[in-house]
């Protein structure tokens, strides 16, 4: 099967009036498979069918992620949507787990991976949307015009887009102002760069150390 031009975000949002967690397409027997793969789309018909969703993390997220599919299930009402969560401490660890499952015969077709495991899944397992999307341009224009640009290039690699952004979520960071006055370091304004950022956490902590903690691991 020859192998789609590459396509830019710009191409991609064309007419639409255009980081994140997304889903993302998974093909049964992906072990199997070389790592660059091509698919052609297939249309889904009003006939009898089972969708497993692979939902990074615990039961909670899982229930979530069935209520926003509660309309899906409504205009489909023959396709049946499975819905489990799989728990691991990042990424990686969802990765391996998700690999256990293809091996077992147990394949999710599809999975919610988020902005830091976009290129582990897309390099090695998952199916580009580059042909679905092209299809279904006119379904995808509303989607498209309400999604920011930015998301979109985050849920690409190699030219070729691999998900489709549901959310985001944005990391807050909070200071210590008596610290800051102890330190003799001049609290953060509006204008700050990453630079002086970096400069005042130095000098916070002192010995080369930052005095600056992100909470979230990945």
């Amino acid at each position: 099967m020859p192998t789609p031009a590459r396509l830019s975000r710009r191409a991609l949002v064309a007419g639409t009036a255009a980081a994140a967690a997304a889903a993302l397409l998974v093909p049964r027997g992906g072990l199997a498979a070389p790592a660059r793969r091509v698919f052609a789309p297939t249309v889904i018909k009003r006939q009898k069918a089972k969708v497993r969703i692979a939902q990074f993390g615990s039961i909670e997220n899982a229930e979530r992620t069935k209520t926003f599919l509660a309309e899906f299930q409504t205009e489909q009402p023959d396709i049946e949507l499975e819905v489990y969560p799989v728990e691991a401490p990042d990424w990686s660890g969802y990765f391996a787990k998700i690999l256990t499952q293809i091996a077992a015969g147990e394949a999710p077709d599809i999975c919610s991976v988020a902005t830091e495991g976009t290129q582990l899944f897309a390099a090695k397992l998952a199916a580009p949307l580059d042909d679905f999307v092209k299809r279904d341009q006119e379904q995808m224009r509303e989607y498209f015009a309400d999604i920011a640009p930015s998301l979109i290039e985050a849920m690409m690699y190699e030219g070729s887009l691999y998900e489709l952004p549901y959310d985001f979520n944005a990391a807050n960071i909070f200071y210590n102002t008596k610290r800051f006055a102890e330190a003799g370091v001049t609290l953060p304004t509006e204008t700050w760069t990453k630079d002086q950022f970096a400069d005042a956490a130095t000098k916070l902590a002192g010995d080369g150390n930052y005095g600056f903690v992100w909470t979230n691991r990945h």
